[in-house]
């Protein structure tokens, strides 16, 4: 399914350099948090939305299409020094969920990407990063029906 870009966007993207950067919109979410987390990779704070981004210094690695039968994944590194991110995580019982935006610096209102919500699949850290590898929910190569009848587990139906 093509994605539909605003002429700003294509017009930032298809040029040889451009005075409005891309900004990746972090949002971490999960019932066991007391309230949502909002970043953006940015060293300043941006208000998208009505909704306010706290700087944090992180990358966003799309997945590569190589592997055509692999679930989709991403990889975001985070920097961890003020640990606020991995103590988020580990504070929730179950993966929290994940919406990734991409916006313009100049056009913050206008969400040119929206990827998610992304289940945090695995993540290692250490004092300096926190490295997470995000995933789509693949509701369409989940087994159905969720366990396989035979004789031996299910007597009653043979």
């Amino acid at each position: 399914m093509p994605r539909t870009l605003t002429s700003h966007a294509l017009l930032q993207l298809a040029s040889q350099s451009s005075g409005d950067p891309a900004l990746w919109l972090l949002q971490i979410y999960h019932d066991d948090m007391p309230q949502i987390l909002r970043y953006v990779n940015d060293n300043i704070l941006i208000v998208a939305k009505s909704l306010t981004f706290l700087p944090l210094n992180f990358e966003v690695t799309l997945a590569s299409e190589e592997e055509e039968d692999a679930t989709p994944e991403l990889q975001l590194l985070i920097d961890n020094t003020e640990r606020q991110f991995s103590d988020a995580i580990r504070s929730t019982s179950t993966p929290p969920y994940i919406n990734l935006f991409l916006v313009f610096k100049s056009t913050p209102d206008i969400f040119e990407l929206t990827i998610g919500p992304l289940e945090l699949k695995g993540g290692e850290y250490d004092e300096n990063q926190f490295t997470a590898t995000l995933t789509i929910n693949d509701i369409l190569n989940t087994r159905y029906p969720g366990y396989l009848y035979n004789p031996g587990e299910f007597p009653g139906m043979f």
